[in-house]
């Protein structure tokens, strides 16, 4: 088989419906559940023709989900994939917003935030503690000017808080 005689999307010749019944019997399983349909079968039998190191369910088109792009909020898509791997792929095709393209695995959403989240602690604590330091000294400056001035703990209390 050479290349030239392979579409790009060697279901370009399929109907709707004709790509919807091999999507169907390519995942589906025996009544007894123990094995699939044979590839090789099926290409037969759609006249489909892949070249080395392509599979059919690449060529599937997505499906829209009920899955949302966690950014963009539009829905995204769900990728076909080889009916070894369990896992399905979702993808949003928004490119305006900041998300992922393939962040097919949810956790990966999730550590992204965590790691921002991490960030903003980060820079709360810095914040936190430079506060802590300023009022530190502004406590020691006030200690100090009460020593100086004989004033009496309540008397710094009472000026400090008399407009609050």
């Amino acid at each position: 088989m050479s290349a030239q005689n392979i579409d790009s999307n060697p279901l370009s010749h399929l109907s709707e419906t004709q790509i919807n019944d091999l999507i169907k019997r390519y995942y589906l399983k025996s009544p007894s559940g123990s094995f699939y349909e044979r590839v090789s079968d099926l290409l037969e039998e759609y006249k489909v023709r892949l070249a080395k190191g392509q599979h059919i369910y690449q060529f599937f088109p997505a499906q829209e989900s009920e899955i949302s792009c966690f950014d963009c909020k539009n829905k995204k898509k769900q990728a076909f994939c080889a009916r070894s791997n369990n896992k399905a792929k979702y993808f949003c095709e928004n490119s305006d917003c900041e998300h992922t393209v393939l962040d097919n695995d949810v956790s990966i959403y999730f550590q992204k935030k965590a790691d921002e989240f991490n960030e903003q602690v980060k820079t709360f604590e810095e914040k936190l503690n430079l506060f802590k330091n300023s009022f530190k000294v502004f406590c020691r400056e006030i200690m100090e000017f009460q020593n100086k001035m004989n004033f009496s703990p309540d008397e710094i209390i009472d000026f400090f808080l008399k407009d609050l």
